[in-house]
């Protein structure tokens, strides 16, 4: 009857140590899961944190090419203001120098 009660004992001890594997198993392919998951969620933010710095790079480019040109339109603008302001100092210039002459032509008439 013992030996009887002790076999029924280990055969138990056995059948929950079985349980107790299969839960495991079960438990490690689970954790496996969501650290397969975990890592292919890392890989696309890896990705996209790659193109956001390639499209900062760009933006910052275009930036840089932007303010280029308006450099060189302000410097074309500066240019352009002093061509007009001699071309302004000449009119008035040859005007006065005609009036002059207009003057001294009635003068010696």
């Amino acid at each position: 009857r013992e030996s009887e009660a002790l076999e029924k004992a280990r055969r138990a001890m056995e059948e929950a140590g079985r349980e107790n594997v299969e839960g495991l198993k079960e438990r490690v392919s689970d954790l496996e899961a969501l650290v397969e998951e975990a890592e292919e969620s890392l890989v696309v933010a890896v990705e996209e944190r790659e193109e956001a710095f390639r499209r900062a790079e760009l933006a910052s480019d275009e930036a840089d090419r932007a303010r280029d040109e308006t450099f060189r339109a302000q410097a074309a603008t500066s240019t352009a203001r002093a061509e007009r302001d001699r071309a302004l100092a000449q009119a008035q210039a040859a005007s006065a120098a005609r009036e002059r002459i207009s003057g001294e032509l009635q003068g010696m008439r």
